[in-house]
């Protein structure tokens, strides 16, 4: 299966806020049986690295670190503007834009189509019918249960091409 597997908490990390935002409240029976094949709840563990200390209400971390198997150094990302923390400037591996090229070049490798060349964004992420319905349901769930709002984001955010 594919998906999250782990998370790592830091310094701030809550492990009862953590697995609320990240799978709990999406834990509905009738959502699992009602996702088309191949979806699934995913529960990643959820894993401290360090010893909890007190949340500072001032200020955030101002960087994010992530890593993968094999890496062998965290990627440094500066939480302010979601770019490496290198002299070029880079914009991080885990943003929208790096992952939708990553998702091109296998989609095109294992499809041997260029459907999507030089569509946008929101135009590929429309055409996955499946995820689609998977998310609506969520949604719909989370509605139906009063569970909070799913927070709807600028469609300008979708509308890029790579």
């Amino acid at each position: 299966s594919s998906g999250i597997n782990a998370e790592y908490g830091g310094r701030l990390f809550s492990e009862s806020h953590l697995s609320r935002a990240i799978y709990k409240r999406a834990q509905v029976p009738e959502l699992q049986s009602q996702l088309p094949p191949g979806y699934r709840v995913n529960v990643p563990i959820l894993l401290p690295v360090s010893k909890p200390e007190p949340r500072s209400v001032n200020k955030a971390s101002g960087f994010c670190f992530n890593w993968t198997y094999g890496d062998v150094h965290p990627e440094v990302t500066k939480t302010v503007n979601g770019k490496i923390d290198d002299n070029n400037a880079s914009p991080s591996r885990i943003c929208k834009n790096s992952i939708f090229k990553l998702f091109l070049a296998q989609y095109k490798k294992i499809k041997q189509s260029s459907e999507f060349d030089g569509k946008m964004y929101s135009e590929v992420k429309y055409a996955a019918v499946d995820y689609t319905k998977a998310k609506e349901l969520f949604i719909k769930q989370f509605r139906d249960r009063k569970l909070g709002c799913w927070v709807q984001k600028p469609v300008e955010q979708n509308m890029f091409c790579v």
